[in-house]
């Protein structure tokens, strides 16, 4: 059955994953944290991510194993963090993983590459390993869609379990306008377009983290240099699938 995933989230971040939908999985392992003594427990998960979105491709995948105090990735309709908004207009996760790694709320974080010249393309799957614990129960994740000013996926504070699968949209950072500008997009749609660098507007943009609307090919009613046909999609943007690592 689908269900808003804010109920497997923890409740510091309840009103974070409103669009994100699934199946709860199997919560076997976090009912064993109730006893005394099992802030040591651990288990170790494989989390598939598959890329949906048509010549979308996803940048190095921000990764972080943490506990309810952890800062926030994301929250929708609140501005972004300018970690964040380095990740979704650059797709460099170093920024994200500097602050969550000094952090003494988080136990694990990294940047995990795609297959493809570190990108996760479209129609690719990614396996990322994490162990979780009682004490450290959650996951956040995030990355880039690189053929887009700002987009970008990712789960904020989620309790991931056996068999449990999200469907997750693409989010706008709100914190670069969308004007589908070569210069301001790294992915390689604009690569392929002969431009050898990309620059940056911070703060100009929405204000506030939202669900994206998508290339539309035109930009204060002037023809962009994306190409809707090509590189506009339908969410939901990335699969996850969650297995327990054997």
């Amino acid at each position: 059955a689908l269900l808003v995933v804010a109920s497997s989230a923890s409740e510091h971040a309840t009103d974070r994953q409103l669009y994100i939908r699934g199946n709860s999985g199997q919560d076997n392992f976090f009912q064993g944290c109730r006893g005394k003594g099992n802030a040591n427990r651990e288990m170790e998960l494989e989390i598939s991510v598959y890329n949906l979105a048509y010549r979308q491709p996803m940048s190095p995948f921000f990764v972080a194993v943490h506990n309810e105090d952890a800062p926030d990735v994301f929250r929708l309709g609140s501005p972004a963090i300018p970690e964040l908004g380095t990740l979704a207009e650059t797709g460099n996760a170093t920024d994200l993983v500097n602050l969550f790694d000094t952090d003494e709320n988080v136990a694990h974080v990294k940047a995990v590459e795609g297959p493809s010249d570190v990108l996760l393309r479209d129609g690719e799957k990614t396996v990322i390993t994490v162990s979780v614990s009682c004490a450290y129960p959650y996951v956040s994740m995030a990355s880039m869609a690189v053929n887009t000013n700002d987009c970008f996926v990712g789960i904020n504070h989620v309790k991931l379990v056996p068999d449990m699968m999200l469907l997750v949209p693409g989010y706008d950072s709100g914190t670069e306008v969308n004007n589908e500008d070569c210069d301001f997009i790294p992915g390689p749609a604009c690569a392929n377009m002969g431009r050898k660098r990309f620059e940056r507007t911070p703060g100009q943009g929405e204000g506030v983290i939202g669900i994206h609307r998508g290339v539309h090919g035109t930009w204060n009613g002037e023809a962009s240099d994306l190409d809707p046909s090509l590189y506009d999609w339908r969410n939901p943007m990335i699969q996850i699938i969650v297995k327990e690592s054997m």
